[in-house]
């Protein structure tokens, strides 16, 4: 069971005490989910539900994001596993907006990140964002993933084709 800290934030399994409106209000916020393939979808308590559901029997990690001070869920982490290439994929959400602009979504990044590289059944962590996703590419780039791969206009963002970058950090 994954059990993190950092400075100003606590990492820690997904409970029903984090499936709340106030969460489910993040998904349907346009802002909030405008880079994410979330967007494309109407949630609700039930579709959240059954979310969960799915991730726990893959054996997929759902992790919720908790300012420390004030135990308020803030985000959340998902980690997808390919056990049998040892590669684990990285997907991040802060969805309380009054937390952007505060390198929370950093912190929270270094956090996994760190935790993964020493899980000796993993040799790959990756990610990938739109390349419009001008924040998600300053963390991809400041925790020193590399790029390693790109599909060319391959998702629509405001109707325009955009790139989908590929990232990883190989362990040695």
């Amino acid at each position: 069971m994954i059990n993190l800290k950092s400075k100003r934030l606590r990492i820690i399994p997904f409970t029903k005490k984090h499936l709340t409106s106030r969460y489910v209000s993040w998904l349907n916020n346009k802002k909030i989910v405008k880079y994410s393939e979330l967007r494309h979808k109407k949630h609700t308590i039930k579709t959240c539900r059954e979310y969960i559901r799915k991730i726990e029997k893959t054996g997929n990690c759902f992790l919720a994001i908790e300012d420390k001070i004030t135990q308020k869920h803030i985000g959340n982490i998902t980690l997808t596993r390919d056990n049998p290439n040892k590669t684990v994929d990285i997907a991040i959400l802060i969805g309380e907006i009054k937390m952007h602009g505060r390198g929370l979504g950093f912190e929270a990044w270094m956090c996994i990140l760190d935790y993964l590289k020493k899980d000796k059944d993993i040799k790959k962590i990756t990610a990938g964002t739109m390349e419009c996703n001008k924040k998600m590419m300053r963390i991809i780039i400041k925790s020193k993933m590399s790029f390693d791969g790109i599909r060319k206009k391959y998702l629509l963002y405001n109707n325009k084709e955009v790139d989908l970058r590929f990232a990883s950090f190989r362990k040695k």
